[in-house]
């Protein structure tokens, strides 16, 4: 099953992409009947969460951090792959924007002063680019020895903002700057990640890696969490001025961020 995420990114068909909206209950209603989510749910309830899920937004900040986090692990299942099939990790040398193809050479990550075997946490997030620092960005868990993905993350918000007078703002990365053959259109890109992990489960797994796939799940969740956070008050708004006198409008709490401690809902 491939687990996807989506946020605003540069292609054409991302920008075209927008929240759906109702212009009246009587609009809402007749989608429902047709709608996978009308199952088990009210017609009367309006599940906030699950709208903001399916929107296509450029969140960015905690869950920018995440989805460098969910980069790596792919990054780390692609490491399973014979070296000719890996795609994960390379940039472009030179992409043209125009085409949206790379028009130079694919280069793998590499580590700091060119040392041999395959990038960590830190020499991945800085070939991502606007890195602030080269070094410091992970934080393993004591444990597992893995990264602690929420703390990876709260630590990486951190570091976008380390600058006197700077907000956390986590700039998006090119997905050319990120995989083999990636066109600059983010939500391909994440469909060609989740394919190729998917693939790979059925192919390599085993008792000794299957961590790999369970964190690579567990990050995804995480990050579809944080948008909705992000983008919920957008949507409440939005849904309050249109359809709060003809129906009951239900707001899901989802905990509050863990970079800034706000509630999101």
């Amino acid at each position: 099953m491939v687990r996807r995420i989506i946020r605003k990114g540069q292609g054409k068909r991302d920008r075209q992409r927008t929240p759906r909206r109702w212009n009246s209950r009587r609009d809402y209603d007749r989608e429902q009947e047709t709608s996978p989510l009308r199952y088990g749910l009210p017609n009367t309830v309006f599940f906030l969460a699950l709208a903001c899920l399916a929107a296509s937004v450029w969140a960015g900040g905690y869950q920018g951090c995440l989805e460098r986090v969910w980069l790596f692990q792919a990054y780390e299942i692609d490491a399973l792959n014979s070296p000719s099939d890996q795609t994960m990790g390379y940039a472009c040398s030179k992409f043209d924007d125009k085409t949206e193809k790379c028009t130079g050479n694919w280069q793998p990550c590499k580590k700091k002063r060119n040392a041999p075997g395959r990038c960590n946490f830190d020499e991945l997030v800085h070939q991502l680019g606007k890195a602030p620092k080269p070094t410091g960005w992970s934080i393993l868990d004591k444990k597992t020895g893995r990264l602690d993905v929420q703390e990876t993350a709260k630590n990486c918000y951190k570091m976008y903002g380390s600058k006197q007078g700077a907000a956390s703002k986590v700039p998006n990365f090119k997905s050319y700057k990120a995989m083999k053959g990636a066109t600059g259109e983010y939500n391909d890109f994440v469909l060609k990640v989740s394919t190729m992990v998917d693939k790979a489960r059925r192919e390599k797994a085993t008792d000794d890696n299957r961590h790999l796939w369970q964190d690579f799940d567990s990050t995804t969740d995480r990050i579809n969490t944080a948008r909705a956070g992000d983008h919920g008050p957008y949507l409440i708004k939005e849904a309050k001025a249109r359809l709060g006198n003809g129906m009951d409008i239900k707001v899901q709490h989802l905990g509050s961020n863990p970079a800034t401690g706000t509630i999101t809902r």
